[in-house]
């Protein structure tokens, strides 16, 4: 990685993108990209059963610039948006509806509709979330879009505090330790057939793997719960959040593309198919 990062910087400069009237450059490793992305691919298919569909959805926030999210399309990966403009961009790169989530904690009426409108997969945040998707689904078994709840196992945090999702007080998802939400989250499944998908976010910088994996886990443990409640297989998908945490103090890249799926231990995988992964 050193040495193809000084091959990088020498080029810019003999380039003349580098300069006294130019002195700061953004550079992309494309190569490192592509490998990443494939090791990623890789990885997940190595564990789960021949066919399974897995969506990898990048998101648009980390790197909001259409030439970065083709090129992630162009390695078969997704979008998750969280906002009008991220959503906008993904679909700027050409991104089909069909590999895009969205993910948001206050999405609006417009938002949804539209989401629903294109077919793209949604995850409801909070009860009032749901409310509008109820009004916006009505009564057809089917909507046009795969619909999912987010949940906060509240597995406890990592090593930054605003960057951990699953404390006992993060406000992102219905936290599944309160009094009485598990059984309300397993109502509203049993209420709502078209409801199929399950979302948990831990948080990705500075949260260990295995924190992670707790929170996969967690969500795994309700689908079944839900499944078993309703008496049949109406979960079928799984948005385990993500991603990798990253190395910032070496050229070292650890963990590994392959750590999430290998982390999370038998009675997860291969269990459903994923909005971000899986």
């Amino acid at each position: 990685m050193a040495t193809r990062r000084e091959q990088a910087v020498r080029a810019a400069v003999e380039q003349r993108l580098l300069g006294p009237d130019q002195p700061v450059v953004g550079l992309l490793d494309v190569a490192g990209i592509r490998s990443a992305a494939a090791g990623l691919r890789a990885a997940f298919e190595e564990v789960v059963a021949p066919g399974t569909p897995i969506l990898h959805a990048f998101a648009v926030k980390a790197a909001a610039l259409v030439p970065v999210l083709r090129l992630l399309a162009d390695e078969g990966l997704g979008c998750e948006v969280a906002s009008p403009g991220e959503l906008a961009l993904a679909r700027a790169a050409g991104v089909t509806p069909d590999r895009i989530v969205l993910d948001s904690p206050a999405k609006t009426a417009a938002e949804l509709r539209e989401a629903l409108d294109l077919g793209i997969a949604v995850n409801a945040d909070n009860p009032q979330e749901l409310d509008r998707l109820d009004a916006l689904v009505g009564h057809r078994a089917a909507p046009p879009s795969p619909l999912g709840l987010r949940v906060n196992p509240q597995v406890g945090g990592g090593s930054i505090d605003a960057l951990s999702t699953a404390t006992a007080t993060s406000k992102f998802g219905v936290a599944l330790q309160d009094p009485g939400a598990r059984a309300w989250v397993v109502r509203a499944f049993a209420e709502r057939p078209w409801l199929t998908r399950l979302h948990a976010h831990v948080g990705s910088q500075g949260c260990p793997l295995e924190l992670m994996a707790a929170g996969i886990r967690a969500a795994y443990e309700l689908a079944e719960e839900i499944n078993e409640t309703v008496g049949r297989q109406q979960i079928d998908a799984l948005d385990i959040g993500g991603g990798l945490p990253v190395n910032f103090t070496s050229d070292e890249v650890t963990p590994a593309t392959g750590s999430t799926p290998s982390c999370c231990g038998p009675p997860c995988r291969g269990s459903s198919t994923g909005g971000t992964s899986w």
